[in-house]
C-alpha cells in the first residue's frame, strides 16, 4: 500500500505541475485541460531528462531529475503568481468536475491495480521484453539505453514510455518491478480521466448541460476501457452451449469450434479462451492462417499485462486529442492568431514527438489527425479571407515538423525493420469478422451518420463541394492501391478486376470517411446553435465577444428559455477573448468582434469518425513491409487507434441522439428506443467478456501482489536475491553472461530483471529490431562454448571478447549446458554472489 501512495503521490506531484501551464493555454476547454495533465506533466518532466541524458556530459541520474523538477516548478509557480485570481476562482467554480475527474482516474486505478494483483507476475508473453526495456532505462547512465539482451549495442525500440514509466518508478523511489503492474493500472486511470475530459469539453462546447457532459464522459471511459469487441458475445453463446456446429463452422473464428456448454456463467475451458477475442479476423485454409491479424483492444491488453508501446500510448494520444480541440476553438486565424497561439502550438509539437517517441506508429496517424483538424478550422475561416483560412494548416505543418525536431537524436539513431509499403493483394477480412471488431460502433455511428447527414442535405446550404471533395479525399487510397497493383499485374482487364472487387470490400469504409469529412466541413461552416448551457467559449450564432476588464468579472452563460434558473455562474480573465458572456448590468452581449462558431465543436467528432475509417480502411490495402511478411503488425497498431477514435466518437453519437430524439414526437421516440435496444444488446456482447476475462484470469491466484517478481522469489528465491544484488551492485559498462535459449521463456530473464547487457537474450526479438541477424552472429555459440568448454584459455577469450564483468549460473545454465565446464571459472574470477544453486563470479578477481 505504501508503494502505491508514494506512486499515485509521484504522479501527482507531475499533474499539478502541468496543470497551470495548462490553464493558460487552453481557456476554450471547460476544465482548462485537467484531464490531461497527467501524462503531459510527465511529458514536461522526462523530455527534459533524455534530452539531457542523451549527451556524453549529463547523467541518467536522481539528481539530474531533480533539477528538471525544480526548474518546472520555477516556471510553474511563476505561471501562478501572475495568475492566482483566475486559478482561485476557476478552483472554486469547478472543484466538484475536477473531484468528479479524479474519482474517474482512481476508479479505473483501483480496478486495474486490483485485477493485476492476482495476476501480477512478469512472466508471459512478451511481458520480459517490456520489463527489459524498463530496466535498461533505469540502470543506464545515457541515452539511448544499452541493450538488455545484446551486449554493446543501444536499444533499438521506442523506448520513450519505458523511460517515462521507470523514471516516475525512481522518483517514487519504488522498484520497477512494483513500478511495472502500477504502470499499467495508471495507464487506465490515466485514459480514463482524459476521455472522460474530453467527451465532457465536447458536450460542453456544444451547449450540452453538466449532467449530460458527465453521463457521456462516463461512456466514453465505458466504450473505451471496459468493453471488448463483439467475439465476447460469441464466447458467451459458446459458454452457454448455444448454436449448431454448423454455424460454428460459418463464424469461422479460430478456436470456435463448436459450443462448449459451461457450468458457470463464464468459459470453463482450459488455457486463455478470451485470447480469441485479439485474433478474430484471419483466413484459415485447411487448418492453417493465411491472413494472421492482431485487433487487440485497451481491455485486452490491459488484461494481458504487456507494457507495450501501443498501450503505453493510450493517455498520451488522448491529450494530444485534448490539445487538438483546444487548438481548433481557439477564435480567429491569421498571423496574429498564430503569434497568440505560439506556446500552445509547442506544447502541441512536445507532446505529438513525444507520441512517436513512444510508439512510432503514432506520429504520421495524429500528424494527420491534427492536418485535418486544421483543415476543418481553416474551411471555417476562409469566408472571411482566404490567408486566415490558410494559417491553421501552416501552423499544423510547423507543428509536426516542430515534433520532429524535437526528437531528432532518437530519430536518426532509430533502426527499423520496417523497408517499405506494400499492396495487400490476396488475403482480407471477411465482412462478418470486420462487423465482430467494429460492431459495437458502427450500430451507433452509421446511425448518427445517416441523420446528420440528412440534416445536412435538407438545409440550405448542403455544400455540394465539400461532399465532392470529401469523397475524393477518401476514395484516394483505394486509388492508390488500383495503382500499385495495376503496375503489379500489368495487365489492364485484370487491374480493372482487382480494383472493382476492392472497391466492393472497402466501399463502406469510403463512404463512412466521406460522410464524416463532409459533415466535419459543413458543421464549421454552415452550423449555428442556440446558445444552451455550456462552457465559456461557448459560441453564439457564430459570434464571440471580447471581454475588457482589469480584474475577473462574474458573467452567466445560459438562454431565455431556462427561465429564472442561471445557467452558469464563472470568472473570467479578460484575457479570455472571444468568451461568450452576458452582461449582468444590461443583460446584453457585450460588443461583438469575430470568433468561431459552435459547429467547430459540433464537427471534431467527425473529424476523429474519419480518420477511425482511414485506419480500419489502410489495412485492407496496404502493409508495412517487414519480417513478418504479412499485415499483422500494420492492422495491430492501426486498429487499435481505430479503436480509441471510435469510443470517443460513439460515445458523442450517443448523447447527440438521444438529446434530439428525446426531444422528438412519439415516432421519433419510437425509434430512438428500438435503436437503443440494439446498441443494449451490443453493450450486453461487449461487457461480458470484460466481465468473465478479469475473473477467469484472476481467480486461480489466491495471493495479492503488485509485485511482478514475487513469483520468483517463491519458486526461485536464489535467482531472486541474485537480481536484487545485481540490480545493487551493477555500474554502467558492465556485462554479464548467462544461458540463451528461446524467445517467450524466461531465458534472459536476469539481464531482463535488472537492466544489467547480456551477451545475448531472445535472438528473434532482436533481430526484428536490428532487422537482421547480423549485429548478433555467432554469439549463441560462443555462449554455449563459453560454458561448455573445459578449455580456461578459450573461455577467457570469449570473456575479454565480448568484455563480461559477471558469469551468472542458475538452474537454466545447468539445464542447458550442463555442468561439466562450470569448475573453470574459478579460475577466471572470484565468487560475487552466491545463494542455492545460484552462482555470480565476477571476472578478474
Amino acid at each position: 500500500m505504501v508503494e502505491i501512495i508514494l506512486w499515485l503521490l509521484a504522479l501527482e506531484l507531475l499533474g499539478l505541475l502541468a496543470f497551470p501551464l495548462l490553464y493558460i493555454l487552453l481557456p476554450w476547454l471547460p476544465d482548462r485541460g485537467y484531464a490531461f495533465a497527467r501524462p503531459i506533466g510527465l511529458i514536461f518532466a522526462f523530455y527534459p531528462l533524455w534530452l539531457l541524458a542523451s549527451t556524453p556530459v549529463i547523467p541518467n541520474s536522481i539528481g539530474v531529475m531533480a533539477g528538471v523538477l525544480s526548474a518546472l516548478s520555477l516556471l510553474t509557480g511563476w505561471v501562478v503568481w501572475r495568475n492566482w485570481k483566475w486559478l482561485l476562482v476557476f478552483l472554486k467554480a469547478e472543484w466538484p468536475l475536477l473531484l468528479l475527474m479524479e474519482v474517474v482516474f482512481l476508479g479505473a486505478f483501483a480496478f486495474w491495480a486490483v485485477v493485476i494483483a492476482y495476476d501480477s507476475a512478469i512472466s508471459h508473453t512478451e511481458q520480459p521484453m517490456d520489463f527489459a526495456f524498463l530496466n535498461a532505462t533505469v540502470a543506464s547512465r545515457h541515452f539511448p539505453p544499452n541493450d538488455p539482451w545484446l551486449s554493446g549495442a543501444q536499444v533499438s525500440y521506442y523506448y520513450f514510455g519505458y523511460l517515462i514509466f521507470g523514471g516516475l518508478a525512481r522518483l517514487a523511489g519504488i522498484s520497477t518491478a512494483v513500478g511495472y503492474n502500477l504502470a499499467l493500472a495508471s495507464i487506465a486511470g490515466m485514459a480514463a480521466m482524459a476521455a472522460f475530459g474530453l467527451v465532457y469539453s465536447l458536450v460542453r462546447l456544444v451547449g450540452g448541460k453538466v449532467t449530460g457532459g458527465t453521463l457521456t464522459g462516463l461512456l466514453a471511459v465505458l466504450l473505451l476501457l471496459f468493453t471488448s469487441n463483439l467475439e465476447g458475445g460469441l464466447e458467451m453463446m459458446r459458454a452457454g452451449g448455444k448454436e449448431s456446429p454448423g454455424f460454428w463452422e460459418w463464424v469461422d473464428v479460430k478456436g470456435l469450434d463448436g459450443p462448449k456448454l459451461s457450468k458457470q456463467w463464464y468459459p470453463t475451458e482450459e488455457g486463455w479462451w478470451w485470447w480469441r477475442a485479439s485474433r478474430v479476423i484471419d483466413t484459415v485454409e485447411r487448418g492453417e492462417s493465411r491472413d494472421f491479424t492482431i485487433t487487440e483492444f485497451p481491455f485486452f491488453s490491459l488484461l494481458l499485462g504487456d507494457l507495450h508501446p501501443h498501450l503505453m500510448s493510450l493517455p498520451f494520444l488522448l491529450a494530444f486529442l485534448g490539445l487538438t480541440l483546444g487548438y481548433l476553438m481557439s477564435p480567429g486565424g491569421g498571423l496574429r492568431w498564430a503569434r497568440g497561439n505560439i506556446p500552445l502550438l509547442v506544447v502541441m509539437a512536445l507532446v505529438l514527438g513525444a507520441l512517436g517517441f513512444i510508439n512510432l506508429w503514432d506520429l504520421p496517424v495524429f500528424g494527420a489527425l491534427l492536418a485535418a483538424t486544421a483543415v476543418v478550422k481553416g474551411y471555417s475561416l476562409a469566408r472571411r479571407s482566404w490567408p486566415e483560412g490558410v494559417t491553421p494548416l501552416l501552423a499544423a505543418i510547423g507543428v509536426v515538423a516542430l515534433a520532429v525536431a524535437l526528437y531528432l537524436p532518437f530519430l536518426f539513431g532509430f533502426q527499423s525493420q520496417a523497408n517499405g509499403v506494400l499492396p495487400v493483394e490476396t488475403y482480407v477480412s471477411r465482412p462478418f469478422h470486420l462487423f465482430l471488431v467494429w460492431g459495437l460502433f458502427l450500430v451507433i455511428l452509421v446511425v448518427f451518420l445517416l441523420w446528420e447527414l440528412a440534416s445536412a442535405l435538407g438545409s440550405r446550404a448542403q455544400r455540394w463541394k465539400a461532399l465532392a471533395t470529401a469523397l475524393l479525399i477518401a476514395l484516394s487510397p483505394w486509388a492508390l492501391w488500383a495503382l500499385a497493383e495495376g503496375v503489379r499485374l500489368w495487365d489492364v482487364g485484370e487491374a480493372l478486376k482487382a480494383a472493382w472487387q476492392r472497391l466492393l470490400q472497402v466501399g463502406p469504409l469510403v463512404a463512412l470517411m466521406s460522410v464524416a469529412g463532409y459533415l466535419a466541413l459543413w458543421l464549421a461552416r454552415e452550423a449555428r446553435r442556440p446558445l444552451g448551457e455550456g462552457a465559456v467559449g461557448d459560441a453564439v450564432q457564430g459570434k464571440a465577444v471580447q471581454v475588457e476588464a482589469k480584474e475577473p468579472v462574474v458573467v452567466t452563460i445560459g438562454t431565455e428559455s431556462v427561465g429564472e434558473e442561471v445557467a452558469r455562474v464563472e470568472m473570467v480573465s479578460p484575457k479570455m477573448a472571444g468568451a461568450v458572456v452576458r452582461d449582468l448590468t444590461g443583460g446584453k452581449l457585450a460588443p461583438e468582434t469575430e470568433g468561431d462558431s459552435l459547429g467547430l465543436a459540433g464537427a471534431y467528432p467527425f473529424v476523429l469518425l474519419g480518420m477511425a475509417a482511414l485506419l480500419v480502411m489502410g489495412p485492407e490495402l496496404f502493409r508495412v513491409a517487414d519480417l513478418f511478411g504479412n499485415r499483422m503488425n500494420t492492422m495491430f497498431k492501426l486498429s487499435y487507434q481505430a479503436w480509441a477514435l471510435l469510443a470517443l466518437a460513439s460515445s458523442y453519437a450517443l448523447y447527440s441522439l438521444v438529446a434530439r430524439f428525446a426531444k422528438g414526437g412519439a415516432l421519433g421516440r419510437l425509434f430512438l428506443f428500438a435503436w437503443l435496444g440494439v446498441v443494449a444488446t451490443g453493450m450486453v456482447a461487449s461487457l461480458y467478456y470484460p466481465a468473465a476475462a478479469a475473473y477467469t484470469k484472476a481467480a486461480p491466484s489466491k495471493q495479492a501482489t503488485l509485485d511482478g517478481l514475487a513469483y520468483v522469489a517463491r519458486s526461485a528465491p536464489g535467482e531472486y536475491q541474485a537480481i536484487q544484488w545485481l540490480r545493487r551492485n551493477y555500474r554502467d559498462g558492465e556485462v554479464m553472461v548467462e544461458a540463451v535459449g528461446d524467445d517467450y521463456s524466461d531465458y534472459g530473464r536476469v539481464s531482463a530483471s535488472t537492466g544489467v547487457p547480456t551477451v545475448l537474450g531472445w535472438t528473434f526479438h532482436e533481430e526484428q529490431w536490428r532487422g537482421s541477424r547480423r549485429p548478433f552472429e555467432g554469439r549463441q555459440e560462443a555462449v554455449r562454448r563459453l560454458y561448455q568448454t573445459g578449455d580456461v584459455g578459450e573461455a577467457k577469450a570469449i570473456l575479454e571478447g565480448y568484455g563480461v564483468t559477471y558469469i551468472y549460473i542458475g538452474s537454466r545454465e545447468h539445464s542447458k549446458y550442463g555442468s561439466d565446464g562450470l569448475a573453470k571459472f574459478g579460475e577466471l574470477g572470484a565468487v560475487a554472489f552466491q545463494e542455492g544453486d545460484v552462482v555470480i563470479y565476477r571476472v578478474g578477481e
